[in-house]
């Protein structure tokens, strides 16, 4: 599960456009930037395949995501020389497409249909009170395993025999699946925007004209019958040396001293409030219910950094005769934050 840094400067989460993110599509359709996604080939995606064959331990290395995923899967089904011109009749006479079909209806008849990206509750949590790895070989989809380690793990959504059945289902949609299995789309799985998703948010913001208050120190959250109570010390722009300061540590009194940069303190009231951002920092500054506290507490942070990096192409040896060539090395670079949510089973 990504987590984006409430920080200015920090990491903001990932940019590309799943084709599960109805949407965001929808938006894009409805501000007319549908010429902004561009789809991406998956054969300059190299890093992708080396961080799923090494969650995987797999050894050989991979020519293309398809034969990395019938490697690890159906090495004795398919011959290798196939997988070269891999066609939809092929591919669907396998017993790996027939798991996939099995599995999107497990998930149809679990979370039902929904609109966009958010399910529903299910109606029965004990058959899934489980991990996706449990879940997966439960219902006799081992064979997917290889295919759920990249769309989940390698793309930085935690490990699938840690994560919860419900998180796996719920990123994995049918939708996901069927770009990869269904070929006569001939479309790639992933896509990105042009200039980036800021355009997006910078067009709406502009058409409608929205009041954005920005440079917000949140200081309290409070609950009442006439909605959600918003305390806020509104700042000046920081600068490059309130950067370097850092933030004040939670344990300072900041009502008895003078808070540097501070325009004014407003009040805000809400009928209802979306926060979109890390659990674990609301509940400082919120009214949090017991319950609350009881199920967001679970909540466990891990970062895994990668290097991306870059050298010319040259010959190296101890003599004329003996040369070793030195090739161009890309690490995928990647960030990201896994969370362990395991709220208590009642």
């Amino acid at each position: 599960m990504m987590k984006c840094s409430t920080n200015k400067n920090g990491h903001v989460g990932v940019g590309y456009l799943y084709p599960h993110y109805k949407e965001v599509r929808a938006l894009l359709a409805e501000y007319e930037l549908e010429d902004q996604e561009v789809e991406i080939n998956r054969r300059r995606r190299p890093g992708l395949f080396r961080e799923a064959r090494a969650y995987a331990g797999a050894k050989e290395k991979p020519g293309s995501l398809n034969q990395w995923i019938f490697n690890e899967s159906e090495t004795k089904s398919i011959p290798s020389a196939v997988l070269k011109d891999l066609t939809p009749e092929i591919l669907h006479s396998t017993s790996l497409y027939a798991k996939s079909r099995k599995y999107i209806k497990l998930h149809q008849r679990i979370l039902g249909d929904y609109k966009y990206s958010l399910p529903g509750k299910p109606a029965n949590m004990k058959e899934i009170n489980m991990t996706f790895n449990d879940f997966l070989e439960k219902n006799k989809l081992e064979e997917l395993v290889p295919f759920f380690t990249y769309t989940h793990s390698a793309l930085g959504y935690g490990l699938i025999d840690e994560v919860p059945a419900l998180y796996g289902l719920w990123w994995n949609t049918p939708e996901l699946i069927d770009s990869f299995f269904d070929l006569r789309k001939r479309k790639n799985s992933l896509s990105m925007m042009r200039d980036g998703f800021s355009l997006l948010w910078d067009t709406i913001v502009e058409k409608h004209d929205m009041d954005i208050i920005y440079n917000c120190d949140i200081k309290k959250i409070t609950r009442n019958e006439k909605g959600v109570v918003v305390t806020t010390n509104v700042l000046e722009e920081p600068t490059q040396a309130d950067y370097e300061r850092g933030s004040p540590r939670d344990d300072d009194d900041e009502e008895s001293e003078s808070i540097p940069g501070l325009r004014r303190v407003q009040t805000m009231t809400f009928d209802f409030l979306i926060v979109a951002a890390p659990a674990d920092a609301v509940m400082k500054c919120m009214d949090s219910t017991d319950k609350e506290k009881e199920i967001f507490s679970s909540l466990r942070y891990y970062t895994l950094s990668t290097t991306l990096y870059e050298s010319r192409l040259r010959e190296v040896g101890p003599s004329k005769n003996q040369k070793t060539t030195l090739r161009t090395c890309l690490l995928f670079p990647y960030l990201y934050f896994r969370i362990e949510f395991n709220p208590p089973c009642h």
